[in-house]
């Protein structure tokens, strides 16, 4: 199993990578848990994030585009890891009929 991560380079462009999840699980840094309900049709354009965060995606649908011009679509039970603090982050857009909503996980 494997999760998306956002990241940028030395240059401020963004990136996905596919991480090999650890089979038996892992223990990860975790401190704020929040739920983030994105209406359908929702439009995140272009940011970074405040620090490092995991998402969840409960329910819904949505497309995520880095700087690089490669875009990804996460549904339920994906699992990305946002490190894109700098740089010229990422845009996310609700798609599908419904609303999405995940769980979003401060790093520690």
């Amino acid at each position: 199993m494997a999760f998306m991560r956002i990241y940028s380079d030395e240059h401020g462009e963004t990136h996905f990578e596919d991480v090999e999840f650890p089979r038996g699980g892992a223990e990860l840094p975790a401190g704020r848990l929040m739920l983030r309900y994105q209406e359908a049709g929702r439009l995140m354009d272009w940011h970074t994030i405040s620090q490092p965060m995991y998402y969840v995606t409960l329910s819904g649908e949505a497309e995520v585009t880095v700087s690089d011009g490669e875009t990804r679509r996460v549904g339920p039970g994906n699992v990305t890891v946002c490190e894109d603090t700098t740089g010229k982050g990422h845009r996310t857009q609700v798609v599908g009929t419904g609303p999405r909503l995940c769980l979003a996980v401060t790093v520690e």
